[in-house]
Order: structure tokens, then C-alpha cells, then sequence
């Protein structure tokens, strides 16, 4: 999940038929796909889930048409800025494999194939559909559902609500009872609600971020990397992972809940040190993913209800690291409580107005991600496992960390292919991982003295 935003309204939404206009994340979804072309699969969220227990295909295929009817956003097609139009709810395309009678070694490499070749398949916006399915049947009861959606309909946080309703619906279905009630609320309402929020607050916000980013170095290209790989284009990219270690969760844990901080904090403390290490800046601007998720009736709500927000980080006079990540969590706290800007703004306040037609971010986004826990309904039991790459990068590099995974603890870079290869994406991450358990270790050490953990070693522990 990202940074939240936004402080929480108690006022109830109400509910209305009518379809809103795009909002803004959408338009910058949009714009960014045209950009692309057919690589449209960049702007896309492949999600790779365990389905425990006997799963029928043909359930499944209606619990999914379900999903696009009692979720309208799912079907959603963006024309332009000012334009939507809402087909009426089709089948869902949805695929099955069944690898079961395959020798395990050629299974995981049939498993691997597919998946991949899914999850890199173009899934347009202004045609749809937005939605699509791959479901792998393995050995006994368990299988794998990639659930591919498109990021115009769907944000990190829309996973949690996706799955529990599906698991509902799949239930109901099998066990033919009637279907639990679709959530009163949908993206419609939260989009016009945002939209009156932004233009109450318009003023208030302008004035605060011109502040909080004046003077900001104009130099803020991640460091690192190099030329462009052999034949790789502008939108080419890839991803490098690894699972936490649960010695360095607990370190990480204990830190956090000794200094009263929090995660996004530690993570965005220990990047920006790891910027400052290599270019030697002391005022660090960082791309960071905002929720705008602050009203209790969108809690059930599946659609795009973040945008790209800037963190600012000084370490100026060589701070203690806990210090430091105190600092970070003061800051990030007034910064959500204010709200968020356009992206367009943002930049422009701070002087970082990127050329038209800018592949990507040009430099650090850290995406913090929160844990999706299992859905247990009837005698199906449905895990988040990952977002998988889907072989394009927003960013020269952004780091996930979804520490809060309980089915895979994890960090990840995703990486263009213009800037870096996986060998330097993965090594950029584990010194950030380094950084942030040194810290987290030594929280009293100034920043220039922090230990650091080789790169090799902790990759071995992975």
C-alpha cells in the first residue's frame, strides 16, 4: 500500500448510478499508455494468487463475471480526460491449464512460462477488457490464479476488497445461496468525492507544497547505471526480488515499534541515505505513491485511488539514523494530512518539470506495500502471493517493499532496461536493505557511519 492521504471524512458518500468523469490518476493512466502504445501492459497489475481447495472452472468463471457487474470500475473504458463509457458487463476472458499430470521439474517450468507470458500481455484501456483470468490447476487441491486488471481500474489497495469479494461470490455460488450484498458504494462515488475534496482544498494544498519544496535540488536522477541494454526500448523493463529473512523482519519490526515510527519512514530514510552515499546530495527528492484512501465507506471500493507523490528528505548535518526516520515520519505525516497534488504540480513546484514525452520517472520511487491476509470462504482458501513484472518500468528504478506479506515476505526492484541491468537493480536493493538494518541496528550511528551489509551476502540469504 502506498503513503496514506488525506484525513478521514466521517461525512457518509452517497450513492449514485451516474458514471463520473475520469479522475485524475486515470487521466495520468491513460496518458501514459498512449505513450507507450501497444507495450500497454506496463499499465497493468498481473496478480499472482494461491487458490487452496477444490476449484471448479465454471464457478469460477461466473464468480468473475460477477465481479465486473457488482463492480462497474472493472468494465470501465477510458475514451479521453473528460470521457467514459461503460459497456455492459461481458464474460470475463479466463484461461485454464491444468498441469497436474506433468513430471514436476516440466510443471514449474510450464507453471513459469505461462504466468510470465500473461502477466506481459497487453491489456488496453480504451478497448477492453479491463479484467482477465489464468487459472493453473496443479497437483491435488492447490492451483494458481493470476488475476490480470488494469491499472486504470485497480491500485495496490484494490487487492484486499478484490479477493475477499471473489471469495464470497466463488462461495455463494458453489454452495448456491444467494450472492452477499455488492458494496454500496462504488468508484464512481469516491471519484466524485475526491474530485469536491481537491477543489475545497485546492488553495491550501498549493501553498503548503510550494513551501515544502522550495529550493529543491534540480539533480535528482537515481545514481547508477549505465547505457541502454542491447535492444531495449524506451519502456523496457524488468524486476529483481527477494524474500526477507525473518531475523530481518523481526530487526526491522522491533525498530520501528521502539521509536514509536513507521515503515515508510525506515524505507524512505534508508533510500534516501543510499542516494546521498553515491551523488553526495543532502537534500534527496523521492517519488512516493500516495493513497488517497482516506474515508471509511471506500474501504470495499475496487479502483485507482492513489497518485505519485514527492517525499523530501534532508540529511544535512549528518543526522543520527533514528533521528532521521523521525524526522521523515513528522514530515510524511503533514504532508498526508495536507494532501497531494496533480503530479504536473507537484513537479512544477519543485522545479523537476520532466521534457514532454518522458519515458519514465527519472529518479528514486520507493512503493511501500501492505499485506493482503488469506480469504478462507467455504472450503476455498485464496492468498496474495505477489504482482508479478509485467516486463515495462514507470521509473528508472522503484523499490516495493511489502515486508507485511504473509505469504511472501518481500523487496523488490523494478528496473528500466535503459538504465541498469538486474545485477545493478539488485545490488542498488540490497544496499538499501542494508542500510535500513544498519540503521535499524545502530539507531544512535550518523548516517555517513552507518555499517553496510555486502550485497553478495545478503542475496545468498534470499
Amino acid at each position: 500500500m502506498p503513503l496514506s492521504d488525506f484525513s478521514a471524512d466521517s461525512v457518509p458518500l452517497v450513492h449514485s448510478d451516474e458514471p463520473a468523469r475520469p479522475t485524475r490518476t486515470q487521466h495520468e493512466v491513460l496518458v501514459g499508455e498512449q505513450l507507450t502504445g501497444p507495450r500497454s501492459a506496463q499499465w497493468a497489475v498481473p496478480l499472482e494468487v494461491t487458490v487452496e481447495g477444490r476449484v471448479l472452472p465454471g464457478v469460477l468463471q461466473r464468480a468473475l463475471d460477477q465481479m465486473v457487474v457488482r463492480h462497474p470500475v472493472l468494465r470501465t473504458v477510458l475514451v479521453d480526460r473528460e470521457t467514459v463509457v461503460r459497456p455492459p458487463a461481458a464474460t470475463v476472458p479466463l484461461t485454464v491449464h491444468d498441469l497436474g499430470a506433468l513430471p514436476p521439474e516440466a510443471a514449474a517450468a510450464r507453471r513459469g512460462d505461462l504466468l510470465r507470458a500473461e502477466a506481459r500481455a497487453p491489456l488496453p484501456a480504451g478497448s477492453g477488457p479491463l479484467l482477465r483470468a489464468l487459472l493453473l490447476r496443479e497437483v491435488g487441491d492447490r492451483n494458481t490464479l493470476l488475476v490480470h486488471v488494469h491499472h486504470a481500474a485497480f491500485d495496490g489497495l484494490s487487492t484486499g476488497p478484490f479477493l475477499r469479494d471473489l471469495a464470497a461470490v466463488y462461495a455463494a455460488l458453489v454452495g448456491r445461496a444467494a450472492l452477499p450484498p455488492a458494496p454500496r458504494i462504488t468508484f464512481d462515488d469516491a471519484a466524485r468525492w475526491l474530485a469536491d475534496d481537491d477543489d475545497r482544498n485546492a488553495a491550501t494544498r498549493e501553498a503548503y507544497w510550494a513551501e515544502r519544496l522550495a529550493g529543491v535540488p534540480r539533480d535528482q536522477q537515481v545514481p547508477g547505471g549505465q547505457a541502454a541494454a542491447a535492444g531495449a526500448g524506451r519502456w523496457d523493463g524488468d524486476l529483481v526480488e527477494r524474500a526477507l529473512a525473518p531475523d530481518e523482519l523481526a530487526e526491522l519490526r522491533t525498530f520501528v515499534a521502539s521509536t514509536g515510527t513507521t515503515p515508510d519512514a525506515l524505507v524512505l530514510a534508508a533510500s534516501a541515505v543510499r542516494v546521498a552515499r553515491e551523488t553526495g546530495r543532502t537534500d534527496v527528492v523521492l517519488c512516493a505513491p500516495t493513497s488517497t484512501r482516506g474515508h471509511a465507506d471506500v474501504e470495499r471500493v475496487i479502483g485507482p485511488m492513489m497518485r505519485s507523490g514527492l517525499a523530501r528528505v534532508r540529511l544535512d548535518g549528518d543526522p543520527e539514523f533514528g533521528d532521521l526516520v523521525l524526522r521523515v515520519a513528522d514530515e510524511t505525516d503533514r504532508d498526508a494530512e495536507t494532501g497531494t497534488l496533480p503530479w504536473g504540480d507537484l513537479l512544477r513546484l519543485a522545479g523537476l518539470d520532466l521534457p514532454a514525452g518522458a519515458p519514465r520517472v527519472p529518479f528514486l520511487t520507493v512503493s511501500m506495500q501492505r499485506g493482503v491476509p488469506p480469504v478462507t470462504a467455504g472450503n476455498v482458501t485464496w492468498s496474495f502471493v505477489r504482482e508479478l513484472a509485467s516486463g515495462g518500468a514507470k521509473a528508472d528504478l522503484t523499490l516495493f517493499w511489502d515486508q507485511d506479506n504473509p505469504a511472501r515476505p518481500r523487496v523488490a526492484a523494478e528496473f528500466a532496461l535503459e538504465r541498469f541491468t538486474a545485477d545493478d537493480a539488485a545490488r542498488f536493493l540490497d544496499e538499501v536493505v542494508g542500510v535500513a538494518l544498519a540503521g535499524a541496528a545502530a539507531p544512535t550511528a550518523r548516517v555517513s557511519r552507518l555499517g553496510r551489509t555486502a550485497a553478495a551476502t545478503r542475496r545468498a540469504a534470499a
